[in-house]
């Protein structure tokens, strides 16, 4: 249950003068086609509080209803088309104001739930509240890179299958809509060119995240023992391959024992521990976030990565 559901929140929290900046910023907005970078950019550089507030009321604003402003805004476009070139050059402008909104709404729907938990816990606090805004810049790799040497190859887990069992074991925790994204986020595998960000998804009940993310580190830990044995398997007879070329060879002992005393060592294959996991939690709820900075503030000589690896004794099974 959340904690916060009985405390109300309305505009009056907020100072007038903010109330005006957050209508004409939305206002601003439909200037700008709801474009969504314009949107994006200068939505930062409103507090949490005025965030909120302006995306609860940009949805209502852009809604899919038919008395919705936005339907009201398009309609006025229209009947005003001698302002345009031509009907297509019209035609172009309305699809794409509503292509910008849902990109805008896509957006709220993933961050509008956080947005509101944080404005009721700065209206509850006595003290001035602060929010982490960098991740931290780590992701969990799902392919090995072992050596330049041929004996050994790259490999890699299976990404689609692995993903898939992910997805399944998630469900009800990430978002559907949001699945991808965290998936992007929290996994390294090649052709993966996004950047680490911090998403919002809600913790509800935290016994089962923490439980299901343990099971997540088991899926995972099983996938790259599977590949770390086929990896020393294949190392090993790769070795041995080579020492009886060499000693086939019509080369002197001594040149024989050099050269394979230049033979590649074992690869080492990267261990995740729970501390990894934790880390992509930490990027993927804001409840952890603001714990830990919490923790910070209250022990000034504390790192974020003690505090992670703290934390990450609660991934365990839920009983």
């Amino acid at each position: 249950m959340d904690k916060y559901k009985r405390i109300k929140i309305d505009l009056d929290i907020l100072s007038p003068q903010f109330v005006m900046g957050i209508f004409k910023f939305i206002d601003s907005c439909f200037e700008n086609s709801l474009d969504f970078k314009y949107f994006k950019k200068n939505l930062i550089e409103f507090n949490k509080q005025e965030q909120f507030f302006i995306c609860y009321y940009l949805k209502k604003y852009i809604s899919s209803s038919r008395s919705s402003y936005l339907n009201k805004y398009v309609k006025s476009i229209h009947d005003n088309y001698s302002d345009f070139d031509n009907t297509s050059h019209m035609d172009n402008t309305i699809e794409l104001i509503y292509k910008n909104a849902d990109k805008i709404l896509h957006y709220i729907d993933l961050n509008l739930k956080t947005l509101k938990r944080q404005t009721k816990l700065i209206f509850k606090s006595s003290e001035e509240l602060q929010f982490i805004e960098k991740p931290y810049d780590y992701r969990i790799p799902l392919f090995f890179a072992v050596t330049k040497d041929a004996i050994v190859k790259d490999t890699f887990v299976d990404k689609n299958d692995f993903k898939k069992q992910i997805e399944t074991l998630l469900d009800g925790i990430i978002p559907k809509a949001q699945f991808d994204e965290f998936f992007n986020n929290s996994f390294n595998y090649r052709g993966n060119i996004s950047d680490i960000k911090l998403l919002n998804v809600e913790i509800e009940n935290s016994n089962e995240v923490y439980s299901s993310f343990h099971k997540l580190y088991s899926i995972y830990s099983k996938a790259r023992n599977h590949y770390a044995k086929t990896i020393k398997v294949s190392y090993e007879k790769g070795i041995k391959d080579k020492i009886k070329e060499i000693n086939s060879s019509g080369d002197s002992d001594f040149r024989k024992s050099k050269l394979i005393s230049l033979l590649p060592k074992k690869p080492i294959i990267e261990v995740v521990k729970l501390f990894d996991i934790m880390v992509i939690m930490y990027n993927t709820f804001p409840q952890i976030r603001e714990t830990s900075l919490n923790y910070l503030q209250k022990n000034p000589k504390a790192t974020i990565e003690k505090y992670l690896l703290t934390k990450s004794r609660n991934i365990k099974p839920f009983s």
